[in-house]
């Protein structure tokens, strides 16, 4: 194992320790440089079978996400929701937040819409600048204490937080952070993505310990007609995934109900280690 993929699978096994306790059930959740398309032979062309008008970063309102820590690697990044979005609202109304270890979505009408726009007006955040005034001073030193770093948006205004600078936040920054990590609406509903990330691995490439994944089934039997893994294994040089969609992504989704994933597959006798995240626009 070469020194990224272990460090990347050091990561994980800790973030699967953490999480395994607070992780629901697939059900409905309680209220309250572009990747690499792989073509492999003898693989099905990793393609929609129809357009769905998919969404688009112009199509955002509100958005927050979390910026990485240095030094995390994509997939850690992604199993975590880091350098992705934490919650975003479209102008059609389709909310996905990630809670609980997995993301989740619904749909709210242009009356919660506006209520919710209202009490983030009603915070201060659109009177910011961004430029030094989302600080209680300027030039704030680092803190290690609460070190986050992201970005929240609200229609076309992007407040930055720098990494290390979040505990210098004035009021309306933090209230609308309290806001959007708040907000959980009646039907949230499991996401189902329009196409993912794809990471596979070998077992005998990678340990775990004993933070392997435990959901039920413990290991996944997958038909290679179905997704043939051995033409999808991950260089390890790169660790560059191929975006999936289509009538493949119906076929995970099917098989795993939740983004992220991270899960042990049979297949041909092998043993796959499969890592799945969705893909944003």
């Amino acid at each position: 194992m070469n020194l990224k993929a272990s460090y990347i699978f050091a990561f994980i096994s800790s973030l699967i320790l953490f999480c395994s306790g607070c992780a629901p059930s697939p059900t409905n959740m309680p209220t309250g440089n572009a990747p690499q398309t792989l073509l492999p032979t003898n693989t099905p062309r990793l393609e929609p079978t129809s357009t769905s008008n998919p969404l688009s970063n112009d199509d955002v309102i509100v958005s927050f996400i979390l910026d990485a820590s240095d030094g995390m690697d994509e997939i850690s990044a992604c199993l975590a929701a880091h350098d992705s979005y934490r919650f975003v609202l479209h102008r059609n109304g389709q909310l996905i937040r990630f809670d609980q270890g997995r993301y989740w979505e619904t749909r709210i009408s242009q009356a919660e819409i506006d209520t919710l726009l209202s009490e983030i007006e009603a915070t201060g955040f659109p009177s910011l600048t961004g430029d030094g005034d989302q600080y209680t001073q300027d030039d704030p030193p680092p803190s290690f204490i609460n070190p986050w770093g992201g970005s929240i948006t609200v229609h076309d205004k992007t407040i930055m937080i720098t990494p290390g600078q979040s505990d210098y936040l004035v009021e309306p920054v933090t209230k609308t952070r309290e806001l959007l990590d708040d907000y959980r609406p009646d039907n949230l509903q499991l996401y189902l993505p329009e196409s993912i990330n794809l990471w596979v691995y070998l077992e005998q490439n990678f340990s775990l310990g004993n933070a392997n994944p435990t959901p039920e089934p413990p290991v996944l039997k997958w038909p290679v007609d179905e997704i043939n893994l051995e033409n999808l294994l991950t260089d390890p040089a790169t660790s560059e995934p191929p975006v999936i969609s289509g009538d493949f992504l119906s076929f995970l989704m099917e098989q795993l109900k939740y983004v992220p994933a991270l899960r042990w597959v049979e297949q041909n006798g092998e043993k796959y280690l499969v890592i799945v995240c969705p893909k944003f626009p």
